[in-house]
């Protein structure tokens, strides 16, 4: 590998040393013995000079594999280890992510993340904020530390030298974050029930700013987190970091589609709509609605265009074929990959005899859904008779269809313009509403920056005759956007942008934003036990610079050069996998260097290894 990225550490009074490779340890010798607070992959242990057997024990903040990539590395140690102890579980083995496939179809959650770290490592012990752990002459006192996760905890380490305060992913750095994807979260609604994680963007930053406020009042000297460098002014660093949480999500709540669809759940999502119901306009009579998700465009002789089929779709589709009101199915047009949009398409294929035309963005994840990890994935393959392309326009029955790229409440999601007679309607899928944009759900990746995202979707509306009527599925009717509304609309994405740049530690915000910018392709498959695997790994550079990087298997493998990533742009490489496989679900990890920075444990694939006959 061309790049080598080397452990470094940090030694503070009281023998205590931090050690940083791709994520940050703390090691504390006493007696020809040490205290772990972390898991550092074996090259920080063999550079540290330390011995497993010589580990006495080792404490782990939260369940996160890439914050402790040398835990399958401590499973032979005679050492003790603790984990917070609502999420002893997920360090101790397999969780259903991996077994049952809960976290990966038809997802709407996010915690517990697939991050998880299932080594099959015994906690020997589990941790509460409150408890506090004597050990040869230090104190460790266990303080709140959730948000990232549902239970993770802080350690306040005092051994005779400053009192250091491990935090975990609570904070990267002076007051910035290393991601915040992590903090969608749910939120109960006044009339009872929640608003889901799905929809809670940033729902959870509020406790982890909490956290960090409880770990102040232990007035530690310096806060370590998982990941960046040491803060060595943790009170000002904690008021930092809320000042831009803060304005971060004051951007998002002022273009947030939440603003229609939570009205007067929070402060900022007035109860009050009307702005947004002046927005409202009538569907043409050629667009029939059919479900909450799905809508029928018909041709003056009675044949149908379908947008998107789940729910009582395909009844009532067929009940309006068998009263003459229509006579047939002739085509259906597939926006988004989500469930609740394509639950019965092949239903509908096989019953109408139609053929299924879906974008080039979602041809893929149609045909192959667990090759993906994505919420609301629907596990059933649906082959697309008819791939369009961007652009692409053709006539049907009287109408003129234009498939566009529409990347927004996806980064696979595609609109389609249909016109007739002076009348436009584009089919957003679920991309905008009256109220603003619907990129509630930071796992669909919406990407922010000028013409990327939710901007070029605003792009793609502000070229088209003014009024062209914008249907999203779950609204009744059609609305509206003026000039003056995309201008503010794509103003406020700017105003994001700014906002999380400052706030996340990377050179562009969406590295912290979008979960899967570095991805293992397919995600999920079955195999024989010693068959032979590759994999494709894909790499989004979101940054403003060409990228040099590497990948490994985690730890394991030896490191293979990436193809320079130019800027903005998405690259892939081949990777042999690891074999043979045993039976069961096995979770494969790959490492990456990108750009001179160690990213342990970044992606991962899941094999389920049949039993052979």
């Amino acid at each position: 590998m061309r790049q080598e990225v080397r452990p470094r550490c940090v030694r503070l009074p009281g023998g205590l040393e931090v050690w940083r490779h791709g994520c940050n340890a703390g090691l504390l010798r006493r007696d020809g013995v040490a205290l772990l607070i972390g898991a550092p992959d074996p090259l920080v242990l063999e550079r540290a000079g330390l011995h497993p057997e010589a580990i006495d024990g080792a404490y782990w903040t939260h369940a996160d594999r890439t914050a402790c990539p040398g835990l399958s590395y401590l499973i032979n140690s005679e050492g003790a280890f603790a984990a917070p102890r609502t999420e002893a579980a997920l360090f101790c083995g397999s969780w259903q992510f991996r077994d049952d496939g809960a976290g990966r179809l038809h997802n709407y959650r996010f915690h517990p993340s697939n991050r998880s770290p299932g080594y099959g490592l015994p906690v020997s012990d589990g941790v509460v904020p409150g408890d506090v752990v004597e050990w040869r002459g230090a104190t460790l006192s266990v303080l709140p530390g959730d948000g990232p996760t549902d239970g993770g905890v802080s350690y306040l380490l005092e051994a005779g030298g400053p009192r250091v305060a491990f935090v975990g992913d609570l904070m990267c750095g002076h007051g910035r974050l290393r991601e915040f994807h992590t903090l969608q979260g749910s939120r109960p609604l006044p009339g009872g029930g929640e608003m889901m994680e799905y929809h809670g963007f940033g729902e959870r930053a509020e406790r982890l700013l909490a956290a960090l406020e409880a770990v102040l009042e232990r007035k530690p000297d310096l806060m370590v987190g998982s990941y960046g460098p040491l803060v060595t002014r943790p009170k000002e660093a904690v008021a930092t970091l809320r000042r831009r949480i803060e304005a971060a999500m004051a951007a998002y709540h002022a273009t947030a589609s939440a603003r229609w669809y939570f009205a007067g759940v929070r402060p900022e999502w007035p109860a009050d709509r009307s702005e947004g119901e002046a927005r409202l306009r009538t569907l043409p009579g050629w667009v029939r609605e059919v479900s909450p998700t799905s809508r029928l465009v018909v041709a003056p002789g009675g044949e149908a265009l379908l947008i998107d089929c789940a729910g009582e779709a395909a009844d009532t589709v067929a009940a309006l074929q068998a009263e003459g009101a229509i006579r047939g199915v002739e085509a259906l047009w597939v926006t988004h990959y989500h469930d609740d949009h394509v639950e019965r398409v092949n239903e509908a294929r096989n019953r109408f005899g139609c053929a299924v035309a879906a974008h080039q963005t979602l041809q893929g994840i149609l045909e192959a859904p667990e090759a993906y990890l994505m919420p609301c994935l629907d596990p059933t393959p649906i082959p697309v008779d008819r791939v369009t392309s961007h652009g692409e326009t053709w006539e049907w029955r009287g109408f003129r269809l234009t498939a566009l790229d529409f990347p927004g409440q996806t980064a696979l999601d595609a609109a389609l313009l249909v016109e007739r007679d002076g009348e436009r309607v584009l089919f957003v899928g679920d991309s905008l509403t009256p109220g603003g944009l619907d990129d509630y759900c930071a796992p669909n990746r919406n990407h922010l920056g000028p013409g990327r995202g939710m901007d070029a979707c605003l792009q793609t509306v502000a070229s088209l005759p003014f009024p062209t009527l914008l249907v999203n599925q779950h609204c009744p009717g059609a609305f509206v956007f003026s000039q003056s509304d995309i201008r503010r609309l794509r103003a406020g994405l700017r105003a994001r942008r700014a906002r999380f740049r400052e706030l996340l530690a990377w050179d562009d915000p969406n590295y912290g934003l979008d979960p899967a910018w570095v991805r293992l392709r397919p995600y999920y498959r079955r195999a024989q036990p010693g068959e032979p695997l590759e994999w494709t790994v894909e790499a989004t550079n979101h940054g403003p610079r060409a990228v040099r990087g590497a990948v490994r298997w985690s730890i394991i493998g030896d490191w293979a050069d990436l193809p320079s990533a130019e800027a903005g742009r998405e690259i892939t490489a081949t990777l042999s996998g690891p074999a043979p496989w045993d039976r069961g679900v096995q979770c494969v990890v790959i490492d990456v260097v990108w750009n001179g920075r160690y990213l342990p444990a970044v992606a991962e694939a899941i094999v389920e290894v049949e039993p052979t006959a």
